[in-house]
């Protein structure tokens, strides 16, 4: 069972934890920056030649989608093998100095688990295409119908993409961030003294999902799991957790003692 620090804050006053926080999320806009502009250009060239796709015949076609598979693999190889990649070695450096941390098995681990999830976003377009096609025939729409109104579905400027866009960004580069964290700080217990803890931390604002709001506070060895709602999670953004508990997360863990007393310099 996880402990928790009586009041690790509660909103009230000065957030002890603050300025960890932000270095850590300083650390997170710089990695999803990159991450992010490589992706919306990714994600523009293959809308791009989707569109093209299931509209270039007399009758579109949603199952075209799947003919531009490859433009989608090597959009989601170029980011995992360059900013993702680079992101996550980055928390190793960090707290461990320089080393050969690519090799990691976490770091493989979390990486081929990041691609697998973003080759199946071309399945939720598929679902969203399919709707919006019955959607404008259920209504009368003719053919021209179909074509003009996929044509703007597709279109790279629609603001459901920068949605979707930050949805991924957001997801992936935090689970590598944490799965970094995480990892590191087993290899810094591994060759130190004693056993070493981290507590979860939520943002504790309006926008905290309840779970997370209530995990806020518990403390856990590394190695071990927090309880975060129905799910036992390693850390936040864990890939290993529900989508429910895990997508879009912004909670972060610190190292700290058994009483909750920071040790993470920073």
């Amino acid at each position: 069972m996880p402990s928790a620090v009586e009041d690790p804050w509660d909103g009230e006053g000065v957030d002890p934890w603050l300025p960890r926080q932000l270095a850590d999320e300083l650390d997170a806009d710089v990695a999803e920056s990159s991450f992010r502009l490589m992706l919306a250009d990714g994600l523009a060239r293959w809308l791009k030649a989707v569109s093209g796709a299931v509209l270039g015949q007399a009758i579109p076609d949603v199952h075209a989608l799947y003919t531009k598979d490859q433009v989608w693999r090597d959009v989601v190889g170029g980011l995992v093998d360059g900013p993702l990649k680079t992101s996550m070695v980055n928390m190793y450096t960090d707290l461990l100095g320089k080393g050969d941390w690519e090799k990691r098995a976490m770091v493989t681990q979390q990486l081929a688990e990041a691609t697998n999830r973003m080759l199946r976003f071309p399945d939720t377009v598929f679902e969203m295409l399919t709707s919006e096609k019955t959607r404008i025939t259920q209504s009368g729409g003719s053919v021209r119908d179909v074509v003009a109104g996929l044509s703007v579905f597709l279109g790279s400027g629609e603001k459901r993409w920068d949605v979707k866009a930050n949805l991924i960004t957001r997801t992936e580069v935090l689970s590598a961030l944490n799965a970094g964290r995480f990892d590191a700080i087993k290899i810094i217990g591994e060759d130190g003294p004693g056993q070493l803890y981290h507590m979860w931390l939520s943002m504790h604002d309006e926008f905290v999902r309840s779970s997370h709001m209530i995990a806020h506070g518990q403390i856990v060895p590394i190695g071990q799991t927090f309880e975060v709602g129905f799910d036992l999670l390693r850390f936040p953004c864990d890939p290993l957790g529900s989508t429910e508990e895990t997508i879009n997360c912004r909670c972060r863990t610190i190292q700290v003692d058994k009483n909750g007393r920071s040790v993470q310099k920073g």
